[in-house]
C-alpha cells in the first residue's frame, strides 16, 4: 500500500499508479504544482473529490514524520507535483530524511537551479549512491512541451540537466511518459539512452483520463494525441524497436543481480 499523503488532513487514492519499479512507497513536499501538466491525474483526481489543489507547501514536520515511516523501502520524491524553486529546499530536507534509511528516486522535469541545489547537498559519495535520478522528458518538441506542460521547463534544459548528471556521475534515468508525440518516441528515446545508466520509461496516458482543453491545448491537440495512443500499429512499431535497448525496462530487470 501506498504510504502518501497530499495534506495532513486529505488524501487522494490510487497513486499507487505513479510509482514504477523500483519504487515501493512515495513522498511528496507540497501539494498543487506549478507546471500545470494539462493530463495530470493528480489534479483531476483532486478536481472530482472536491479537494483544493492550489499551491502549498506542506509543514516540514509532517513530511520528515511522513518520511520517517517509510524505512526500508524505494521512495519516490515527489509523486504528486515536481521539484521548483517554490519547495526545493523541502524536498532537500525530505531527502536528507530518507537517504539514511531508504534508496531514493527523484522524479522530475528538472529546472536546472533545482537540481544544481540538489547535488550539492548529496555530492558525497555514500549519499550519492542512495540516490536516483529520472527525468521526464515526455517530447522534444518544445511547441507540444508549452501546450501540455506550460509551467516546466523546455527540452533543452531538461537535456541539458540529463547529460549533466550523467557526467557528474549520477544514477540517472528517464521517463517519456506520457508520450506526446508518438512518431518521435524511438529518436528521443535514443537521444537520451547515452546518458542513462538506469531505465528509461515509455509509457500512454491512462486509459479513460479526463483530458479537457485550456491555456494554448485545444481540442484538436486533444484528438490527434487520442488518435496516436490508439494507434496499435504504431505503439507496436515502438516496442518492437526498444525492447532490446538497453535501458529498456526489461533489459534492465533481466541484467539486474
Amino acid at each position: 500500500m501506498l504510504k502518501q499523503k497530499i495534506s495532513p488532513a486529505q488524501t487522494i487514492p490510487n497513486l499507487k499508479a505513479f510509482l514504477r519499479a523500483p519504487c515501493t512507497a512515495g513522498l511528496s513536499v507540497s501539494t498543487g504544482c506549478s507546471n500545470y501538466c494539462s493530463y495530470c491525474f493528480v489534479e483531476n483526481e483532486a478536481n472530482r473529490m472536491g479537494v483544493p489543489w492550489r499551491m502549498r507547501n506542506l509543514p516540514i514536520e509532517h513530511i520528515l514524520s511522513e518520511a520517517s515511516k517509510l524505512r526500508g523501502e524505494i521512495v519516490q520524491l515527489p509523486v504528486t507535483h515536481d521539484i521548483t524553486p517554490f519547495n526545493v529546499e523541502l524536498c532537500i530536507q525530505a531527502i536528507s530524511e530518507l537517504v539514511q534509511h531508504n534508496q531514493v528516486v527523484v522524479v522530475t522535469k528538472p529546472f536546472e537551479e533545482c537540481i544544481d541545489a540538489i547535488i550539492a547537498a548529496f555530492s558525497q559519495e555514500h549519499l550519492k549512491r542512495k540516490i536516483t535520478f529520472r527525468i521526464s522528458i515526455s517530447s522534444d518538441d518544445d511547441t507540444l512541451l508549452r501546450k501540455w506542460e506550460p509551467g516546466a521547463p523546455l527540452y533543452q534544459e531538461r537535456f541539458h540537466v540529463l547529460k549533466k548528471l550523467h557526467q557528474l556521475g549520477w544514477r540517472v534515468g528517464a521517463n517519456i511518459a506520457p508520450m506526446l508525440d508518438i512518431p518521435n518516441v524511438v529518436h528521443l528515446f535514443r537521444t537520451l539512452e547515452p546518458f542513462c545508466n538506469d531505465t528509461i520509461y515509455v509509457a500512454k496516458i491512462a486509459e479513460g483520463h479526463l483530458l479537457k482543453p485550456r491555456g494554448a491545448l485545444k481540442a484538436s491537440d486533444i484528438e490527434v494525441l487520442r488518435q496516436q495512443h490508439a494507434d496499435i500499429e504504431m505503439l507496436t512499431s515502438i516496442h518492437v524497436q526498444l525492447q532490446n535497448s538497453p535501458a529498456h525496462p526489461a533489459q534492465r530487470a533481466s541484467s539486474a543481480p
